[in-house]
């Protein structure tokens, strides 16, 4: 009974150890992209495989150059979310 619950308390620390080290490291993880507002309502979106430029504004959202679909559905699901704070009229 001794071996069992030995393998047993080491298998859960492992499994928390692990858990919890994740959990710290995601906090020092920065955003894996980046918006910047060159004008009011002109800006770009920086991710890897390079920069999208995008107007925002009351209407509707345009972009140009996107290189890559998933990366153009990505900035526009964030656009989308921060409309609000990235708009300043």
């Amino acid at each position: 009974m001794e071996r069992r619950h030995f393998i047993q308390n080491t298998a859960l620390t492992i499994g928390a150890l692990t858990i919890g080290q994740q959990k710290i490291l995601s906090a020092f993880v920065e955003d894996p992209w980046k918006i910047t507002m060159l004008r009011n309502d002109v800006g770009i979106f920086e991710e890897r495989g390079g920069t999208i430029a995008f107007l925002l504004n009351k209407k509707g959202i345009a972009v140009v150059d996107s290189q890559f679909p998933d990366q153009s559905n990505h900035l526009i699901a964030e656009l989308k979310k921060n409309r609000r704070s990235l708009l300043r009229c």
